[in-house]
């Protein structure tokens, strides 16, 4: 929870926005930890699926990296001084691009109805219709085809 308060420009001000948002100490450490499962998750299922290529990290290298350096003026340091920060950005982008295809793909196989509080149904502890009577099998007497 720490690092997600350090975000905000002071504690008061994170404090005064979960307020203004309803969320509870305890919501938030639920919210973070939810988070945290989901990014682990989606890491562990994607990542071994994402390889990147020396000729990718090479691309991204010329043709996003550079230009956006040189446009701020940037010193353009050697590929080989950010290969491995480019790598990561370019699974990261992979992992993210399997994840919202798997995301979509479930989406479309699983239909969920969400229903209101008053539209949900009563507690168990409530019947609505009254019980029926136990079915109790008629009694077989001997000769009588079964």
């Amino acid at each position: 929870v720490a690092e997600f308060v350090k975000q905000f420009p002071s504690s008061e001000v994170f404090q005064q926005r979960c307020a203004e948002v309803g969320l509870t100490p305890a919501a938030v450490r639920r919210l973070i930890t939810q988070q945290l499962y989901l990014s682990r998750f989606i890491d562990y299922r994607f990542r071994p699926a994402a390889q990147v290529t020396d000729q990718q990290v090479e691309n991204y290298y010329n043709k996003d990296f550079v230009p956006q350096l040189k446009a701020r003026n940037e010193k353009v340091p050697p590929l080989d001084d950010v290969d491995e920060t480019i790598r990561e950005i370019l699974v990261l982008r992979a992992i993210q691009d399997r994840a919202d295809k798997w995301l979509a793909d479930t989406r479309d196989r699983v239909k969920l109805d969400i229903v209101s509080k008053s539209d949900a149904l009563p507690a168990a502890s409530t019947p609505t219709s009254p019980t029926p009577a136990p079915i109790t099998p008629a009694p077989v007497t001997k000769g009588e085809p079964q």
